[in-house]
């Protein structure tokens, strides 16, 4: 149980190392990249700030995955509405550029360590009343690999969660069973965006199960409990700004973390 782990969730943070990701395609297309990539840093330590604010529980979210679907609904806006998709997603590219970007990393994640097994598929639910544009579903599939259908939210909405919880079941190793709750879909509902993520890997630098021990945990409120911690004495990668630190953690193969 120390050695790997795998993760099967709708909304899941990946984050792959940018040495492979460069060195695998041209220059122009890893600026591009690297365009995406600070667009992203920076709106999901925003959303995260946003989110953590003012609660003592412990918070778990994709914040990529958000910036993914929130990107696919950017690129069907135009005029006023695609300003403020710019401003909060914090974009500096062109719609065409960040289209790109993220068509090339997600080709990256597909095929960057055939010790990894890893998949990530999208897909966005509308209401039947709003067609979407044959321009729009082709960019969908081409750029984010993402299939775009129109469902009857009005006189089938339980028929329809029902629809998307065994698609959900289907790409995540029937690892998700139920996504959307009974109720959660309603004749006033206009679209669902969706992102599933499938990820199994092995630690490149295993945690000794016999270093297990229990230690002190510090909650917020000052007080401490005991706790079993893994631990392991290497060197990796970290990361300090002001608000956080970070460790990360190489899976074996070293393209995912």
């Amino acid at each position: 149980m120390y050695a790997g782990n795998y993760f099967a969730l709708f909304l899941l943070l990946i984050l792959c190392s940018p040495e492979i990701t460069v060195s695998k395609i041209d220059s122009a297309k890893a600026q591009d990249i690297s365009n995406l990539a600070a667009s992203v840093d920076y709106f999901t330590n925003s959303l995260y700030q946003a989110v953590a604010t003012g609660t003592n529980e412990n918070v778990f979210m994709s914040l990529f995955s958000v910036a993914t679907v929130l990107s696919m609904v950017y690129l069907g806006a135009r005029q006023n509405s695609a300003k403020q998709f710019e401003n909060v997603l914090k974009i500096t590219s062109n719609p065409d550029s960040v289209a790109l970007a993220f068509k090339e990393y997600f080709s990256l994640l597909k095929t960057s360590d055939k010790l990894i097994t890893f998949y990530s598929v999208n897909r966005l639910y509308a209401n039947e009343k709003f067609p979407i544009s044959e321009d729009y579903k082709n960019n969908m599939v081409k750029y984010f690999f993402s299939d775009v259908e129109n469902v009857d939210f009005i006189t089938n909405a339980e028929k329809t969660r029902i629809t998307i919880n065994d698609w959900v079941k289907n790409n995540t190793n029937n690892k998700i069973t139920d996504l959307l709750p009974s109720g959660s879909l309603t004749p006033q509902s206009v679209l669902v965006l969706i992102n599933a993520v499938y990820f199994k890997g092995m630690w490149a630098e295993k945690f000794p199960e016999q270093a297990t021990s229990s230690r002190k945990f510090y909650l917020s409120s000052g007080k401490t409990i005991s706790h079993d911690f893994m631990y392991i004495s290497e060197d990796f990668n970290t990361k300090i700004s002001d608000n956080y630190k970070v460790v990360e953690l190489p899976y074996i193969g070293k393209a995912f973390s």
